[in-house]
């Protein structure tokens, strides 16, 4: 489950995940992650930039493999800032605008 929101006065906007438990239902041999908390974080700032903050806490709830956690605590934050600057490159990203987000004053 994920709500975005924003600081009208500062700009900065906010998305929160959290699971949503139930939606799936349980298999047998599968782990389900239920203690999970996402946020971003995103700041403006001078001269069109952006401070991204990325905060994520997993509980896997099952037995998980140390490599396996070490290489996604290892690569996971990294990659994904990577992939989101290649995503913002995007042409239908380029110019995007959605309704309930103010663009800061330049």
């Amino acid at each position: 489950h994920n709500k975005i929101y924003q600081n009208k006065k500062t700009k900065t906007l906010y998305s929160v995940s959290v699971p949503e438990l139930n939606k799936i239902p349980v298999k047998n041999g599968m782990i389900r992650i239920t203690n999970m908390y996402g946020k971003w974080k995103f700041t403006p700032k001078e001269n069109g930039m952006l401070l991204v903050e990325y905060y994520l806490k997993i509980d896997p709830g099952g037995s998980v493999p140390d490599w396996i956690i070490n290489l996604v605590i290892d690569n996971g934050p990294y990659q994904t800032m990577v992939n989101f600057k290649e995503t913002l490159k995007l042409d239908r990203y380029k110019n995007a605008k959605i309704d309930f987000i103010d663009e800061p004053e330049n």
